[in-house]
């Protein structure tokens, strides 16, 4: 099993002397523009779930990634999921050895500083990267040297979160490196600049990533949420939609089904119209990135649909 390094916030200040003017600023930003993070989602059968990143730079960008943020924040209102068998696997700066935190252990290192309670993880990172907690509640991934970080017109496998959360929706920050130039004393504005630059310069996207479910379960609020995961799932291009409005219609018409059971307090016709679901989710779905053309659900729809149908099924 994979697992990885705490967070890590680096600012660089590098001196280049111009000749008119005190502060500079680097003359182009580098562009980071459509970045495509596709991820494969396993369930090991017992109450882990693997969650598998592969970061791809397009060919037209200018800026090399060197940092990825994933959410895994949480809150009150969510179950509190255990963090048993959970490591964050380190790196040792100096020696560059590998040795492994408990999850459990890294918030406590983080104390004070920890701004968001987090859904428990594991870690993992590939070569020459390292990846760990930060203190926005995020899992995040970096590569220190240029060479190693993802060029345009490549891809960066080897991105790993393991967790008990059901896949959800998450937000990724994706960001080029790009150092502040300036000549002299380092001014607050500057500092400004500079935080407000990256900010601007980095993509901002969605992927599948670990959600606890609420304390609270309504049957009616969560066959909703169902739902919205399907119609979210079509705007972000995680369905084929060529070819598939019938797919589609079916799936729509089904969970619909479903809940006018619930409302109705038919708990076992709801369920036998989710197992059908399922089975059409099942059927239509694809479990990795190498998806064969004639399946329509990838493996974003996939895992989403699959597993919080089952949660539901098994809730009801």
């Amino acid at each position: 099993m994979r697992y990885s390094k705490n967070s890590f916030i680096v600012i660089i200040f590098s001196v280049l002397c111009f000749m008119l003017s005190s502060t500079a600023y680097a003359k182009e930003l580098p562009v980071l523009k459509n970045v495509e993070v596709a991820v494969d989602i396993n369930y090991d059968g017992d109450d882990l779930y693997e969650y598998s990143y592969t970061v791809t730079n397009p060919e037209d960008n200018t800026g090399l990634i060197w940092s990825i943020s994933l959410d895994v924040s949480t809150d009150e209102d969510r179950v509190k999921l255990s963090s048993r068998g959970l490591y964050v696997k380190q790196i040792y700066t100096y020696k560059n050895e590998l040795w492994f935190k408990s999850f459990d252990d890294m918030v406590v290192h983080l104390g004070e500083l920890l701004k968001e309670q987090m859904v428990p993880v594991g870690t993992d990172f590939p070569n020459n990267w390292r990846s760990g907690l930060s203190v926005d509640g995020e899992v995040a991934w970096g590569s220190r040297k240029k060479e190693y970080r993802i060029h345009p017109g490549q891809s960066q496998g080897g991105l790993y979160v393991i967790s008990r959360g059901l896949p959800g929706i998450r937000d990724i920050i994706i960001k080029p490196k790009w150092t502040f130039m300036t000549e002299g004393s380092v001014t607050k504005e500057d500092i400004e600049y500079s935080r407000e630059t990256k900010k601007k310069i980095a993509f901002y996207g969605k992927t599948i990533g670990p959600v606890a479910p609420l304390k609270a379960f309504k049957s009616i609020d969560f066959i909703d949420y169902l739902m919205d995961l399907k119609h979210k799932a079509e705007d972000y291009g995680w369905i084929r939609i060529e070819g598939a409005q019938g797919i589609i219609q079916s799936l729509d018409q089904k969970l619909e089904n479903a809940k006018e059971k619930i409302e109705r307090g038919d708990g076992i016709a709801a369920k036998n119209i989710l197992e059908a679901f399922l089975k059409e989710v099942e059927a239509q779905g694809c479990d990795s990135q190498d998806c064969p053309s004639d399946k329509h659900l990838l493996p974003e729809a996939y895992a989403l649909l699959k597993f919080n149908a089952e949660y539901l099924i098994d809730n009801l």
